[in-house]
């Protein structure tokens, strides 16, 4: 509740303070599940208290290096005399406890407000779905099997969430260096320079025409530039989803006794395959339900 209450001050829309409000609503109405087949109830007390600590721990460490990200992100923006869009400069003095006298996130400064705290909603909703989606896949049948598939899970989230390796850890370092490196589209500041140079080139080259015919071919530009940027971060975006969907591939590979063999598989597109001769001719394919029984045949 206190980590709530100290996400609350930076929330400002609100319709984000409505489902905030209604978390807490939530948490404040939470009772103990008790196992009425159980003979010992003070262990069923102690899981659920075992479960809100590690919730309470994961949703902390993700709340905190949000503020660090969102200070690092302020410091490079920051300019020697404000303009217009920009965020109003970090002052990293005067630090204070906006809820209490000891503050459970990472301590904040005087006029310090990070707004992209809204998120913390979605992450309690995506816990609790993510706890659902667990019990339909285990369908526990008593509550005291729920209680510790729940503490199982959070106990595993927590471990996650605190040894998470930074995005795009598994690729290259070609691939790293390319698409994940901070120092050059990361930097706002840098970008917005060379944006204005861009656009500053686009009107000296385009200086025949009408003005309407000048600016809908500089607004087209800027439009390639912004969806330049914008394709970028989709594509961190699918390789980080790659990343965590091949680490899952390569454990549940494992397990059933296979190799990596299939994540090194490509599609090919249907316009640049080639044709092959006699392909009529040939038997059906052979699926692996059909051989699961003897895997001697099988090609890995």
């Amino acid at each position: 509740m206190d980590v709530y209450m100290e996400v609350y001050s930076h929330v400002v829309s609100r319709d984000s303070r409505r489902r905030l409000a209604q978390v807490m609503t939530d948490l404040i109405h939470q009772r103990p599940r008790l196992d009425l087949n159980e003979t010992y109830f003070v262990l069923a007390y102690r899981y659920e208290c075992a479960i809100l600590r590690q919730r309470t721990e994961a949703m902390r460490f993700i709340l905190n290096q949000q503020i660090l990200n969102q200070r690092e992100y302020l410091k490079k923006v920051q300019t020697e005399k404000p303009e217009f869009g920009l965020p109003p400069p970090l002052l990293e003095k005067f630090p204070i406890a906006p809820h209490s006298d000891e503050t459970l996130l990472t301590p904040v400064y005087l006029l310090e407000f990070h707004p992209s705290m809204s998120c913390t909603p979605s992450l309690a909703e995506a816990m609790d779905h993510s706890v659902r989606l667990l019990y339909e896949l285990f369908t526990p049948t008593y509550p005291m099997e729920e209680i510790v598939l729940e503490k199982r899970f959070f106990d595993y989230l927590r471990y996650e969430v605190e040894t998470l390796k930074p995005l795009g850890g598994s690729y290259t370092a070609q691939l790293q260096r390319d698409l994940f490196s901070s120092y050059f589209v990361e930097d706002a500041i840098q970008m917005c320079e060379l944006s204005n140079q861009y656009l500053v080139a686009v009107q000296q080259r385009n200086s025949r025409g009408d003005r309407k015919t000048r600016q809908i071919y500089l607004l087209n530009e800027l439009g390639r530039l912004l969806d330049l940027i914008t394709l970028r971060h989709r594509l961190i975006d699918c390789m980080w989803e790659c990343e965590v969907l091949s680490k899952i591939y390569l454990s549940v590979a494992h397990e059933m006794g296979f190799d990596d063999f299939h994540l090194f598989i490509r599609p090919l597109q249907f316009e640049a395959a080639k044709y092959k001769e006699g392909v009529e001719d040939l038997r059906p394919p052979i699926y692996i339900t059909a051989i699961q029984d003897d895997d001697s045949t099988l090609d890995k």
